[in-house]
């Protein structure tokens, strides 16, 4: 596994160059699953068409004057809490547009415990050890 395997092909590069041109960028990914819009008995209300969504995944890039005008926005509106999980959700609620970066599967975010084991042999793998 080459080293640009572990940097995400290029994402990193693709990303900075897109948040240069348009202010703000986000990779992303098609989703793998299927959705459903679940009723609060438990019932399934639709299925929607996976087609048009996209995980947010790693990286992100924004000019520092965008970034800090959204995060400006939101704590002058009162609007950071427990449901703004990421900055897209920030910009996106202070109006900026965010281009958006195709990602892979090869970029590798760390957010849960197992995500560092599996990083760790996915480090291993790339260095050639057992």
């Amino acid at each position: 596994m080459s080293r640009r395997s572990i940097m995400g092909n290029g994402i990193i590069a693709k990303t900075l160059a897109s948040a240069m041109e348009y202010g703000a960028a986000v990779a992303v990914m098609p989703i793998r699953n299927t959705l459903l819009i679940a009723g609060e008995d438990g019932e399934i209300l639709d299925v929607p068409d996976r087609r048009i969504f996209r995980t947010i995944t790693e990286p992100h890039a924004y000019k520092y004057i965008i970034i800090k005008k959204a995060y400006d926005i939101a704590y002058a509106e009162g609007a950071i809490d427990a449901s703004v999980t990421d900055d897209v959700q920030i910009l996106r609620n202070a109006g900026f547009y965010q281009k958006i970066v195709d990602g892979n599967t090869d970029f590798i975010k760390i957010t849960y415990q197992n995500d560092i084991r599996y990083f760790k042999e996915y480090l291993k793998e790339a260095s050639g050890r057992k």
